[in-house]
């Protein structure tokens, strides 16, 4: 790591909460820059949304999957 780095880095970890959490917040952000993947998603997501319209996919209400998750595991989402 550069000096300059390993410099922010130490005055970052003197920040509060939650402002360490804003700017690793945009740190990563500024990582996922891939229009590629964007439009992959984009596409996937009509794709999704157009079977479901056609009902071409089953779909399970939240509740039911949640109260499905609860008794399986004993205790999720108490």
């Amino acid at each position: 790591m550069s000096s300059s780095a390993e410099d922010i880095e130490i005055i970052a970890l003197q920040l509060p909460r939650d402002q360490r959490a804003h700017l690793a917040e945009r740190l990563i952000a500024s990582l996922d820059d891939d229009s590629e993947i964007e439009q992959a998603w984009a596409i996937e997501i009509r794709r999704r949304v157009e079977q479901i319209r056609s009902r071409g996919t089953e779909t399970i209400d939240a509740a039911i999957v949640f109260e499905e998750l609860r008794l399986l595991t004993g205790n999720w989402g108490k």
